[in-house]
């Protein structure tokens, strides 16, 4: 729950955390509907009031806690092992169960359940009272308030972003690679699909897209200060989702989490980001346990979106194409790089034999136990990744006693 979101005028998220306990008398609706159970309620930052009008400490459940919220701002409410059997809806009903109507302006993820998660985004235009109950069972839940005095000089939603996440989302999914793949052949066999009615998508350097269509790994242009919804469809929870400033991923990637309101997403669930103001211009969608399985996405000020016409990208392509000494475009290749195709010549073989290349020398210990000791830089390449291994000045390492 960290409240993100950076620039002025912008919301913040914030989480509500929802589970089902046994009624009490604590409960505004004891007495009343489904006897048994009822939602509960607790947040670090949001407030909630009890039945006795106290308000709560953070952090404290509460049986059907009123809520107060304010437009503009995002309110995630993560489920804790909500049976099935109890969805959770927003409604205008202060009775919930069957006859209940679902509210569903800014509202995603009615009848959550599990640990599922519901996101509400009220607006000026949303009704002051709402509540959140169980869409089967009567009167299992409580009031939300949507407070509107003050909340357009402290919480209005910014400029860029859109009045429904809906305008925003981007589905991701999951598939074998194939050459479309901006990784394809690199990292692991599998990567990350995406698609999109809304958010634009690179086809080539030259021509943005919004048709929705599955795509492999592809670029996404993403707005500083607007918000998107990522909801992830059947994402295996071994190949967790999540953004980063390194375009690898793995188990050694550094999570970008700023305005995130999820960092590490998987199976059917959601994240939102909200972009901050000073997002770097290339971010990555990666996942956290395999390497080369995402994408892109290009990140661009509201009144700067990058041109896609066919003019604009040649202006690009002979800007990025440098320039000799005498101020004309250079015709041939430098030292440097023919240097370095030199160089990239010599993986490229590599690659494809499978080397190692250390030295190697056995040597015994008092109990004639075979070891192994490596020089100082030993590079090992397979043909997911290269590792650079220092043996810290001869020390000697577990027996291997094949060719590798």
């Amino acid at each position: 729950e960290s409240g993100s979101g950076s620039g002025e005028g912008m919301g913040k998220i914030y989480v509500v955390r929802v589970r089902v306990e046994a009624k009490t008398i604590n409960h505004p609706f004891y007495g009343q509907g489904y006897s048994a159970f009822g939602y509960e309620v607790a947040s670090e930052k949001v407030t909630i009031i009890d039945r006795l009008g106290r308000e709560a400490r953070k952090d404290e459940f509460v049986q059907g806690g009123t809520l107060l919220v304010t437009p503009g701002n995002i309110y995630l409410f993560r489920l804790e092992d909500v049976a099935a059997t109890f969805p959770l809806i927003l409604t205008q009903s202060n009775e919930g169960g069957l006859r209940s109507e679902r509210f569903e302006d800014g509202v995603i993820g009615n009848g959550a359940v599990g640990n599922q998660v519901l996101l509400f985004s009220p607006e000026s235009d949303t009704p002051n009272e709402l509540y959140y109950h169980c869409s089967v069972f009567s009167f299992m839940g409580g009031r939300i308030l949507v407070q509107k005095d003050g909340a357009t000089s402290t919480s209005a939603p910014s400029s860029t972003s859109s009045s429904s996440l809906e305008d925003k989302v981007i589905v991701f999914g999951f598939a074998e690679k194939t050459s479309e793949h901006p990784f394809h052949r690199m990292g692991e066999s599998v990567g990350y699909t995406a698609r999109s009615d809304t958010v634009p998508v690179y086809v080539q350097p030259n021509k943005a897209v919004t048709d929705g269509n599955v795509r492999q790994g592809p670029t996404f242009q993403l707005v500083r200060g607007a918000t998107y919804y990522f909801r992830m469809e059947n994402i295996p929870v071994y190949y967790p989702f999540a953004v980063s400033q390194e375009p690898e991923g793995g188990f050694l990637t550094s999570i970008y989490r700023e305005g995130l309101s999820d960092t590490i997403v998987a199976g059917n669930d959601f994240t939102v980001f909200r972009v901050p103001q000073d997002a770097p211009d290339s971010l990555y969608y990666v996942c956290l346990t395999a390497s080369f399985m995402g994408g892109r996405f290009e990140i661009v000020d509201v009144g700067d979106r990058v041109d896609t016409t066919p003019a604009a990208a040649v202006a690009r392509l002979e800007q990025n194409s440098g320039n000799d000494s005498s101020g004309g475009v250079s015709s041939g290749l430098s030292v440097g790089a023919v240097a370095a195709l030199v160089a990239l010549a010599v993986v490229a073989v590599v690659a494809v034999m499978g080397v190692v290349a250390y030295r190697r020398r056995v040597v015994r210990h008092p109990a004639d136990e075979p070891q192994f000791v490596m020089d100082e830089d030993v590079f090992v390449y397979d043909t997911r990744s290269v590792h650079s291994v220092q043996s810290q000045g001869g020390r000697s390492f577990s027996s291997v006693e094949s060719e590798v």
